[in-house]
């Protein structure tokens, strides 16, 4: 049971539920990208955080798996739908979790997006960024609002990268500038880099059974404080 509620969306100029993290942010807005210091980051996390790969995502409903998570919930968790790449720039928007199941997995080579697409296909739109993006906000929000979709207390899109690229950024900040650079938004991040970052997270916790120490818990504990009591 998650031990912390926090608000996790920024609504932003057309209305869109646009998902930034554990903390409410102007989308538009550059995060700047922490230059680590000889210390280690971050310290190792307790058991329980879970992230489910596109193909989990996008898998037909069966038993408790995700794709049976995604249509119990969608609608709930994503009520004006699932949005990712730049506002002020191109972007994909999956309106149901019928949606979700035709798009995911999207193969293909991470690329810019030349212009909007809504409830695009895996056929239409072959985009393994997209894809990606699009699987680590379900498992963000999913992480949220549904209380035991990890055994955690903590919050995934608290979690920092443990090492690599950007070490001591958060997910949220992270996925933020990932999102940027598939809308074509200036970005700290390129596409290459960005389909690493956020595919090694998404590959990290997978079905709550696996740890590959791609991210850790920031010292000190917790950082986002706004409250929010919405869960499932």
């Amino acid at each position: 049971m998650k031990k912390y509620n926090y608000a996790i969306v920024a609504l932003f100029s057309f209305s869109l539920l646009f998902f930034t993290g554990c903390e409410e942010s102007e989308p538009e807005l550059l995060v700047d990208l922490i230059v680590p210091g000889e210390e280690p980051p971050g310290e190792n996390c307790d058991i329980g955080h879970r992230t489910q790969t596109p193909g989990g995502w996008g898998a037909p409903a069966a038993g408790n798996n995700p794709g049976a998570l995604r249509d119990a919930y969608f609608d709930q968790v994503f009520p004006d739908g699932l949005l990712v790449g730049c506002p002020n720039g191109y972007y994909v928007r999956l309106t149901s979790a019928a949606a979700v199941e035709d798009f995911l997995p999207s193969g293909g080579k991470p690329r810019v997006l030349d212009q909007i697409y809504i409830d695009p296909s895996g056929k239409e739109l072959k985009n393994v960024l997209a894809g990606h993006l699009v699987a680590l906000t379900l498992s963000l929000h999913f992480d949220h609002f549904l209380e035991d979709f990890g055994e955690s207390e903590f919050l995934l899109c608290d979690l920092i990268l443990c090492s690599g690229q950007f070490p001591g950024n958060n997910v949220q900040e992270v996925m933020g500038q990932a999102n940027r650079a598939l809308g074509g938004c200036p970005s700290q991040t390129t596409i290459v880099e960005a389909i690493e970052l956020i595919s090694s997270i998404n590959e990290n916790f997978v079905d709550g059974t696996t740890d590959n120490g791609v991210l850790c818990c920031p010292r000190g504990g917790h950082i986002s404080t706004l409250d929010n009591d919405q869960t499932i």
